[in-house]
């Protein structure tokens, strides 16, 4: 009986301590797998007019009467997809394979929701992430350089949320930093 009555106060400690099965979530560990974890091919980037007229610009997009839109063999090296409502003033690009994340700042974590058919709302397992970032693209294409517009923009405010599987933490991108330049940004124009 003594040795049982050893045991639990030993258990109390070590829950105190913040010692857990997950292996413990805080800034520091979202951080690093956010800037450690590849853009999906398929993310949706938001972007506004400035960074249109600079890939035009740059050679990297052509369009006709400014409603369907080519990229070009040099805009491959670093955009996957594009699409843009001239009418709307938005759109969105996807990065080639490659790009990450750059200078990212955490700013909030946070329970996350697993919708309403996991029978839970909230999960040790399951983490919402909020940041701040730009992209770095130094790894999509082969040694050619990214443009500006790309890869200068301000950091702007994402969200991702953070599973927790057998193997480690996994991301997942919810909405992803915006792409402006400074005086989108300055003129309080994004979030």
């Amino acid at each position: 009986m003594a040795k049982a009555g050893l045991l639990f106060p030993f258990t109390f400690l070590a829950a105190l301590s913040g010692c857990d099965q997950l292996g413990g979530f805080d800034r520091t560990k979202a951080l690093d797998i956010l800037q450690n974890t590849e853009l999906p091919d398929t993310s949706r980037v938001p972007i506004k007019r400035s960074t249109v007229d600079c890939l035009l610009n740059g050679g990297y997009l052509t369009t006709f009467m400014g409603a369907s839109w080519t990229i070009t063999p040099n805009g491959k090296a670093f955009i996957n997809a594009f699409d843009y409502n001239v009418f709307g003033g938005e759109g969105f690009l996807s990065f080639a394979p490659g790009a990450k994340l750059a200078d990212a700042q955490v700013t909030g974590i946070g329970p996350a929701s697993q919708g309403p058919s996991s029978g839970a709302a909230t999960s040790d397992a399951v983490k919402q992430i909020e940041f701040t970032a730009h992209y770095d693209l130094s790894s999509v294409s082969n040694g050619a350089s990214a443009p500006d517009c790309l890869t200068t923009s301000p950091a702007t405010a994402g969200k991702a949320i953070a599973k927790k599987y057998d193997d480690g933490w996994r991301i997942e991108f919810t909405q992803l930093p915006p792409i402006v330049d400074a005086s989108e940004q300055k003129q309080g124009t994004i979030q």
